[in-house]
């Protein structure tokens, strides 16, 4: 059965789901946390055009850095209205790592364009984000454990979104629900993937954070693909 979201934005899976079905399944049996494969898997991707996936880190970066500067120029308040503005601005080119992962993955034709394509649905995702972000601090500031718990409960929900077209309040439920059983093994491999894979790459003279912002990112994407069985053909090749 064919996706109308993923028709539109060309992300089409070999083995199209009934995505809100397979929620439900894992909702009440659980799933495999599977830290190191997803990052092994993640690194395979990232092998396959690491000029792409260091080409949008560096973009995105260089960018932010331009307008903190300018803004620092201009005044503290601007400083901080630049910043936070352009933190919005670039959020959606944070899933061109998922857009180009989810391609490579499914042996699908790509150009340097799909990492933008998160700007297809730029509103959708910010709002998404907004709402994830504010969710997270209102559960800091009542207590840490409420907002640690959320902000790894909610990590699939910007996919589900971009990727099925779900509303931004759906996402984050459909993520919650899922994770949930397996919160605390989510919340080890965000750790390793999040923080430790980046700790080791600012280690290697910062050069290392080339490769490990981008591995990071792709291996987010790439625990929900593969706990949600979204699989390439079985006749093309699989990595």
């Amino acid at each position: 059965m064919s996706d109308p979201i993923l028709d539109q934005h060309g992300f089409q899976d070999g083995n199209a789901i009934d995505i809100d079905a397979r929620c439900e399944e894992l909702a009440q049996t659980g799933f495999l946390v599977d830290t190191s494969g997803w990052i092994r898997k993640a690194w395979e991707i990232f092998q396959k055009e690491p000029g792409y996936f260091i080409g949008l880190l560096l973009i995105s970066q260089g960018i932010s850095i331009v307008v903190q500067l300018l803004g620092k120029a201009m005044g503290d308040f601007m400083s901080v209205v630049l910043s936070v503005g352009i933190a919005f601005v670039l959020l959606p080119m944070n899933m061109g790592y998922a857009i180009l992962a989810r391609k490579i993955m499914n042996n699908e034709r790509y150009s340097f364009n799909d990492l933008f394509g998160g700007y297809k649905m730029a509103g959708e995702l910010i709002v998404v984000y907004l709402i994830y972000g504010l969710l997270v601090a209102i559960g800091m500031v009542l207590l840490l454990a409420p907002g640690i718990y959320l902000a790894v409960a909610f990590a699939w929900g910007p996919y589900l979104m971009f990727f099925y077209g779900k509303g931004a309040y759906e996402s984050l439920d459909l993520s919650r629900k899922v994770i949930r059983k397996q919160w605390w093994g989510m919340f080890g491999f965000l750790l390793v993937a999040g923080l430790l894979l980046n700790i080791a790459g600012l280690m290697v003279c910062l050069v290392g954070l080339l490769v490990s912002i981008p591995v990071s990112y792709i291996a987010f994407y790439v625990s929900m693909h593969e706990t949600l069985g979204m699989k390439a053909p079985e006749s093309e090749t699989s990595y």
